[in-house]
């Protein structure tokens, strides 16, 4: 008897079970879990290194604009007589007049090549020249902040004659010519200047006139007419840090509405409007200390005199200042999580600074630099 033939078996699919599954779905997320952290942790250390070089970067360039800026204080081109100092200090934000300024003229805001108002405290607030404070109120400059005023001319002359035949001055910028003795203050009119043309078109002594390098030389030792004088744009600029970046107050200053982010500023002597004024420049983000020191020369040798760097204790001794110490704390525009600055950082003086609370969730680093005043110490050693 023959069997009955045999069907094939059907083989069913192997796959996963449920627990497989399951296993494989958390040793995934595991993995996914390691890698997102891994990725966080990378980005975060990435995120602190720019902040860490963007604060390296901004207090590199802060010294390094002040120490420039600083080291040409007293510069006044061709003149090198020194006013005599006034009984008190000029106002830096009052417009200066037209006018001659020689070696006999008292009261002249030039006599002062350097200026300073120093914060007693890291917590105080220096004190605000009275014209100054449409610019810088109590909400704009920072507790701690000393004030720097440098004045100097402009290095390049309006007219170079090697590579310019006229300019233009800006209407109501305050400009300068000057020779050995005399010093001119004068505005500019917006007006072009040739060779034959003044600032404001007549031909008067008291307006800017481009040097004339036609003239001949004559005297011992041969020099050229005084009339014949570089024209150079006054700067006055004093320094601050302001409690915020972008002020959207009247003239830029803080308000409560702005941002908190400390930065370094400089109030500028311009013009506007045809008229001179004062204009708010920010310049670098991030200070949130500077401080100012400085060396006085009083036996006319060009050097800082025994004892280092002080406040100048007279009106007097601010013409002998010879060396400015700047200091500079620079910290992180954006606060670091988890951690805590516990450092105390000297700012000179016997000021000291220790970050607390929300503050110390900042990363730090202070830097400094002793700069001389080449204009007016150099002419001393000589």
């Amino acid at each position: 008897m023959m069997g009955l033939p045999l069907r094939p078996r059907r083989h069913m699919a192997d796959g996963f079970s449920l627990i497989e599954v399951m296993i494989a779905m958390t040793i995934g997320l595991i993995i996914s879990l390691a890698l997102a952290t891994m990725f966080t942790k990378i980005s975060e250390t990435n995120r602190e290194q720019f902040k860490a070089a963007m604060q390296i970067e901004n207090g590199r360039y802060a010294v390094d604009l002040l120490s420039n800026t600083v080291r040409l204080a007293g510069y006044y081109g061709e003149f090198s007589a020194v006013p005599p100092a006034a009984a008190s200090l000029p106002d830096p934000c009052a417009i200066p007049a037209e006018g001659n300024v020689s070696a006999a003229t008292a009261n002249s805001p030039l006599a002062f090549f350097i200026q300073g108002y120093a914060a007693a405290t890291a917590s105080a607030s220096a004190t605000v020249p009275t014209a100054c404070q449409a610019w810088i109120d109590s909400d704009t400059l920072k507790p701690g902040s000393d004030i720097l005023v440098v004045r100097r001319l402009d290095t390049i002359p309006l007219i170079d004659p090697p590579t310019t035949t006229s300019a233009t001055p800006d209407a109501g910028m305050v400009y300068v010519q000057t020779s050995d003795s005399l010093l001119d203050i004068q505005y500019g009119s917006g007006t072009a200047i040739d060779s034959s043309k003044n600032a404001k078109g007549a031909a008067t002594a008291a307006e800017l006139q481009r040097k004339d390098f036609t003239q001949a030389l004559s005297g011992t030792p041969a020099t050229r007419p005084t009339i014949a004088a570089y024209i150079r744009k006054l700067h006055v600029d004093i320094y601050f840090v302001a409690n915020c970046r972008s002020g959207s107050g009247s003239n830029g200053m803080c308000t409560a509405d702005d941002d908190t982010i400390p930065t370094l500023k400089r109030l500028e002597l311009t013009a506007s409007g045809g008229a001179a004024t004062m204009t708010v420049v920010p310049l670098v983000e991030g200070v949130e200390f500077f401080k100012a020191h400085y060396g006085v020369d009083t036996d006319g040798n060009g050097q800082v005199d025994s004892g280092g760097l002080s406040a100048p204790a007279t009106v007097a001794d601010w013409q002998n200042v010879v060396q400015v110490e700047v200091r500079v704390l620079a910290r992180n525009t954006e606060s670091s999580t988890g951690y805590t600055d516990g450092n105390s950082y000297d700012l000179g003086g016997g000021i000291s600074y220790t970050p607390s609370g929300a503050a110390a969730k900042f990363r730090r680093h202070a830097f400094h630099q002793q700069i001389y005043i080449t204009n007016v110490g150099g002419r001393r050693e000589t």
